[in-house]
């Protein structure tokens, strides 16, 4: 549930009426059947087996909920049809100088035909300002730049890029983006170093909540509900939130909620309390997982730092779960080979493309972690 999955219809689609089947397997019978092959230790609180299955691990029960391992279709499917090419994805990129902005286009595309192929480029700002180009970069002059809860407004840019064909347009990417610059601020003090969110050049104290799934029957979460809930969190002060790895990567009207009330996402990626087989398939699924996502959020103003998951470096240290085994062979997946994940796993352009920070776990951190994705 945690990846988006294409499938090419065209050997299978014939004109006409087509009929979608979807066969769903017993979550619990499949990690009971992976846990007798291959034992992968984890919360005692979920069932046995739960780091086999890229489900919310905390369907299978947590500290703070019941087990109730649901199936069914997660979010909307869709048929789409493609004429010549296709915008996958645009990844926005930021330059900040003294009383400018430059952004920087770079798109990822698609194509099934041969052609020469053209960007249109619209960028409004809030004061209602417009700028354009056919794919260059646009100068921001006197910008308003994006702030977090209490520290300032927060300002949102409308970016529209056009994939164009002989003056024809074939599709389109409309997102909206904050001005600003994020980092982590690490400086050697008394006490050892500093861990400071830093926005536009400030050092603020970031303070705010740990966000699960808000119900553990995920339907009945709404973007009503979620948007209540987060503007409760900004009337409390909060300037941050921070997305656990037990549940699932929220969607897209959360972070638009946290664009516009200034709270800086924490994005834990989907690992918590277990380790893992990193079998090639394992590790294939997660590359594309960490893909699919930083795609669909890296544009976000109030994405501010992702980390390699939840608590686990702490218990696999301390011996709390058992090491994965296959017979006489040992697998430490997750944190496992080493603390951070292999490179192989996160260097992928989508990876090195988002304007937050990369973190290994909490509460673990440390000289040489924090770097910039």
């Amino acid at each position: 549930m945690h990846r988006v999955w294409n499938y090419d219809l065209r050997p299978l689609a014939r004109q006409g009426k087509n009929e979608l089947e979807i066969r769903f397997s017993s979550p619990t019978r499949f990690i009971a059947q992976a846990d007798q092959a291959c034992h992968a230790g984890g919360s005692e609180d979920c069932m046995r087996g739960f780091p086999h299955l890229r489900k919310a691990h905390c369907m299978m029960g947590w500290d703070w909920g019941p087990r109730l391992p649901d199936a069914g279709i997660w979010r909307d499917i869709s048929v789409l049809g493609v004429d010549t090419a296709r915008l996958l994805s645009v990844r926005v990129a930021q330059k900040h100088e003294p009383g400018r902005v430059t952004l920087s286009f770079y798109p990822e595309i698609e194509c099934c035909k041969t052609g020469e192929l053209g960007l249109s480029v619209e960028v409004t700002g809030p004061d209602g300002s417009r700028y354009a180009s056919e794919g260059s970069p646009i100068a921001v002059d006197s910008p308003l730049l994006w702030w977090p809860n209490g520290y300032g407004d927060q300002p949102l840019y409308a970016v529209c890029v056009r994939l164009m064909k002989d003056g024809r347009e074939l599709d389109t990417w409309r997102r909206r983006v904050g001005l600003r610059t994020l980092t982590m601020t690490r400086e050697k003090d008394e006490w050892g170093e500093s861990f400071a969110t830093t926005v536009n050049g400030v050092q603020i104290f970031a303070m705010g909540g740990d966000y699960i799934p808000e119900d553990n029957l995920l339907s009945r979460v709404t973007p009503e509900r979620t948007r209540r809930l987060l503007e409760d969190c900004a009337r409390a002060n909060f300037n941050a939130v921070r997305v656990w790895g037990g549940g699932y990567y929220p969607d897209d009207w959360f972070y638009d909620a946290c664009d516009e009330l200034g709270l800086i996402v924490w994005q834990d990626f989907m690992f918590a309390c277990a380790v893992y087989e990193l079998t090639e398939a394992f590790a294939g699924n997660i590359r594309q997982e960490f893909v699919d996502n930083i795609q669909r959020l890296r544009h976000h103003a109030s994405l501010g730092l992702w980390c390699g998951n939840n608590e686990m470096e702490m218990f696999v240290q301390s011996n709390a779960y058992p090491q994965c085994t296959r017979g006489n062979t040992v697998f430490r997946g997750g944190p496992r080979p080493c603390l951070r994940f292999p490179p192989r796993l996160t260097s992928s352009k989508a990876s090195s493309s988002s304007l937050a920070m990369l973190r290994p776990s909490p509460p673990f951190g440390g000289a040489g972690y924090a770097r910039r994705l």
